[in-house]
């Protein structure tokens, strides 16, 4: 018979993840009658069980080791890096916006991340902070950013532009009463 501890394993979660069963991580077929540590000292392992819910991000190691006949011993470690999920995106965008003027997207910078904005007409930009020049009638509606942090994506946020279009109107002046009055008059086409 041969000790099997199963195969080293390496793996990234976005934010806390819950509790995790390391057993179920091991690669190959591991033998059941192990036993588990922790390399890392988190203090949250129990048995196979490891709680992530409350762990700060960063990389933690556990190690799994089964014991045979004549002190045979074999074992496999699992590495669990807890990443950054973006969070508490917030946008903006200049409020009033008529025809022809330019859309001015913003939102906060976060070190090394990726920003993914989409919109109507086509829209898409990895800039952090987008402008869309000229903007038409078609430039109107919902535009979402997803901010991506190494491998972790943040819930998309997302922002109504509006369009205001210029109205068109004939201004007319006329005199009055012997030239000493001036009148105009605004009319609507």
């Amino acid at each position: 018979y041969v000790l099997n501890a199963g195969e080293n394993t390496t793996l990234q979660y976005c934010g806390n993840a819950r509790p995790i069963n390391l057993f179920t991580l091991l690669n190959g077929n591991p033998d059941a009658n192990g036993t588990w540590e922790e390399i890392s000292n988190s203090g949250l392992l129990n048995g196979s069980n490891w709680d992530s819910s409350a762990m700060p991000n960063g990389t933690y190691s556990f190690k799994y080791t089964v014991i045979g006949l004549c002190n045979e011993v074999d074992s496999a470690t699992v590495q669990i890096t807890i990443n950054t999920i973006p969070e508490n995106i917030s946008i903006a965008v200049n409020p009033l916006i008529c025809l022809g003027e330019s859309i001015e997207f913003t939102t906060d910078y976060i070190e090394n991340a990726t920003y993914f904005w989409q919109g109507p007409n086509d829209f898409s930009s990895l800039s952090q902070n987008p402008i869309i020049e000229n903007a038409g009638t078609s430039n109107a509606g919902i535009y979402s950013l997803k901010v991506t942090l190494g491998e972790c994506e943040s819930e998309p946020m997302t922002v109504n532009v509006v369009i205001n279009v210029l109205p068109d109107f004939i201004v007319t002046g006329s005199c009055v009463r012997d030239d000493s009055d001036y009148e105009l008059k605004v009319e609507a086409t």
